[in-house]
């Protein structure tokens, strides 16, 4: 029986709780009902930001994106609200804009006395954990080797872990938003940041080389985002866009193709693909091309598409960690 608790006449729904997952690019709002051990997720919204742009290689975010965050912020409150979720039962986890930005605890600041909203900017290291966490959430029969990757705009964090065990994590601050800068000049993309991309990949990424060479993960399970989307565009083209894209594996094969047919199309053309929301036209090139470096140099040709990340992971630790 759902357990209800009542504030100023309201009811609220006492099992309920909210994550907000506050990133670079994308605040991402999650709800879910607790039944016994587990969260079962009833509602998820996206809301586009970008609270790194024109900043975040500055380490600053600039006011317009300050502004962006808070109407996002505004709008996940009502849903919160609407759905009788208290801001005891709120959550909010910020990750890489935050964390580096000069203003950073300031913005956080403002949030807490604004929506009295719990909020948590978390190092890049706890930010790997945490999505490990998420992934053995929706993947919970793990029991081989393998590497979690979660692209973002800010970092990208890697997991080297069996399911029982982390191995290794490492985070990297070289998130899509910071690198299209530097590497993605032209549309399409050209040649010239294509390869420029790919030697700072191999100097920055030395460490996971290496590692995997150790460790041989089976395959890399793709969490959210970047790996959403190219499971979406995939699923299009095979005329089957309902299926559900979490644990759905891509080969080699088809990541090439979609990796290809991305590169090769400016923004304009990109707006027109079916399965690419308008959001992640402007920074996918990029996501794309780190996802194929980081393939390439760990000789790894399969990869799992994971709806569940950081804030999945974040929730269960809050709820269930006494």
């Amino acid at each position: 029986m759902q357990k209800k608790l009542v504030l100023n006449n309201t009811y609220f729904n006492n099992n309920a709780w909210a994550v907000i997952d506050l990133g670079t690019n994308i605040v991402k709002l999650s709800l879910a009902n607790q039944k016994g051990k587990k969260l079962v997720y009833f509602r998820n919204e996206n809301f586009p930001v970008f609270i790194g742009k024109d900043g975040i290689n500055k380490n600053i975010i600039q006011k317009d994106a300050e502004i962006r965050l808070f109407d996002a912020l505004d709008q996940c409150q009502k849903i919160i609200k609407d759905e009788n979720i208290t801001h005891y039962q709120t959550f909010i986890v910020a990750t890489s804009a935050l964390r580096n930005a000069e203003n950073g605890q300031e913005i956080a600041l403002k949030i807490r006395q604004k929506y009295n909203f719990f909020i948590e900017i978390i190092s890049g290291e706890k930010e790997a954990t945490l999505i490990a966490e998420g992934v053995k959430q929706g993947f919970p029969t793990i029991n081989e080797m393998i590497l979690i990757m979660d692209i973002g705009g800010g970092s990208v964090e890697f997991v080297l872990t069996n399911g029982q065990k982390i191995f290794w994590k490492k985070s990297f601050e070289i998130g899509a938003a910071r690198l299209k800068e530097k590497y993605h000049r032209s549309e399409p993309i050209s040649d010239l940041d294509l390869y420029r991309l790919m030697i700072f990949l191999e100097l920055e990424l030395a460490t996971l080389r290496e590692i995997c060479f150790q460790y041989c993960p089976k395959y890399l399970i793709g969490t959210a985002g970047t790996f959403e989307t190219l499971a979406e565009i995939h699923l299009l083209n095979l005329g089957t866009p309902d299926i559900n894209p979490h644990g759905l594996v891509l080969s080699m094969e088809q990541f090439e193709s979609l990796h290809q047919m991305l590169i090769n199309r400016t923004y304009e053309q990109r707006l027109q693909l079916g399965g690419l929301a308008e959001f992640r036209a402007e920074l996918i090139v990029i996501a794309v091309c780190i996802l194929r470096n980081v393939l390439l140099m760990t000789n790894i040709d399969k990869i799992c598409v994971s709806e569940y990340a950081l804030k999945e992971g974040y929730l269960q630790k809050v709820v269930f960690t006494t």
